[in-house]
């Protein structure tokens, strides 16, 4: 469905910039903090929380299947190992530790974590609709189980006519987040445009038809009964198969 290297991106992504900032950490830290034998194991404490924090959600749909949160979890104490390990030097420093470095060490260590945080951040979404493909590209790497994100590039792989891309789309996202009535409506508005767009207009009217009904159920479950700006036609429902939004 995704070529090697985007199905894998979400995994590597997070290696590296554990690898990465861990090596500086080990480098950078004895220099600016010499002879403190708590500031290294701090700054690698501090990368560990790092990698336990962008791997635990790294393992998509795709690579983890059902279980790709425990998957996560455990790709996350990989990465917190191995760069708290790479963190630290083979010679420990010898100097007395002081809890004002450790501190400072730590918040270094925990930089990368932030900066992360804020990427995710961001490149978050509510409406898949007005997201841009590149946003929604970034936000699948980074968080490769936001249903938004999946959705979102399925919409825009329609508007390449690239059915069958959106359609398998579509799935993943269904399968991230099949509970949310409206959010299941987009993806069955979705799935109405590719089939319409293929010439199965019987089909196509009938998941739209199921869209609605499920915009519905949402309208009456937080009362807010006007649907009029809620559900999108799709074009190619009227283009093909002459449905109107009257």
């Amino acid at each position: 469905m995704l070529p090697w290297l985007e199905r894998w991106l979400p995994v590597i992504l997070p290696l590296v910039h554990v690898l990465l900032f861990a090596t500086i950490a080990r480098r950078v830290i004895p220099k600016i903090l010499p002879e403190d034998r708590w500031a290294c194991w701090a700054a690698a404490v501090g990368i560990g929380a790092f990698g336990l924090f962008a791997g635990h959600d790294a393992l998509g749909p795709i690579l983890g299947g059902d279980g790709r949160l425990a998957l996560g979890w455990a790709f996350g104490g990989v990465l917190a190992l191995l760069g708290a390990g790479v963190s630290l030097r083979r010679t420990e420093a010898s100097g007395p530790g002081r809890v004002a470095t450790a501190v400072l060490a730590l918040a270094i260590g925990l930089l990368p974590a932030a900066g992360w945080l804020f990427a995710e951040q961001a490149t978050r979404f509510d409406d898949v609709d007005e997201a841009n493909q590149e946003r929604a590209r970034w936000r699948r790497r980074l968080a490769p189980n936001d249903a938004r994100a999946w959705l979102a590039l399925g919409i825009h792989a329609r508007r390449k006519g690239q059915n069958e891309h959106a359609l398998a789309m579509a799935s993943v996202a269904e399968e991230l987040e099949p509970a949310d009535d409206r959010f299941h409506a987009r993806i069955l508005e979705l799935r109405s445009a590719v089939h319409a767009a293929e010439g199965e207009c019987d089909e196509a009217r009938a998941l739209f038809q199921q869209a609605l009904e499920a915009r519905a159920r949402a309208a009456m479950e937080s009362l807010d009964l006007d649907l009029s700006q809620s559900y999108r036609l799709p074009s190619a429902l009227a283009a093909e198969c002459g449905l109107t939004a009257d």
